[in-house]
């Protein structure tokens, strides 16, 4: 697997468990210094950093494409 597929997959994964979090806590989770508010923030800046999940799925794309195509020319 690639290492834009493992962020990508990493970083959706951790978004949807944080977003339950919150979710589950109700509006206490978006009160500020609560964990489930703290874990939005990290996750987000998270997602951010890794580069967002559409440059991610692009790579991955590219990757595959070029991987096929150099494939079928062999």
């Amino acid at each position: 697997m690639s290492s834009a597929k493992t962020k990508l997959y990493a970083t959706e994964a951790a978004q949807e468990i944080v977003d339950a979090a919150a979710q589950l806590h109700g509006a206490a989770g978006l009160v500020a210094d609560s964990v489930p508010e703290r874990l939005c923030r990290q996750i987000r800046s998270l997602r951010i950093y890794e580069g967002t999940s559409e440059v991610q799925r692009s790579s991955s794309r590219i990757r595959s494409t070029r991987n096929a195509q150099n494939a079928s020319a062999d």
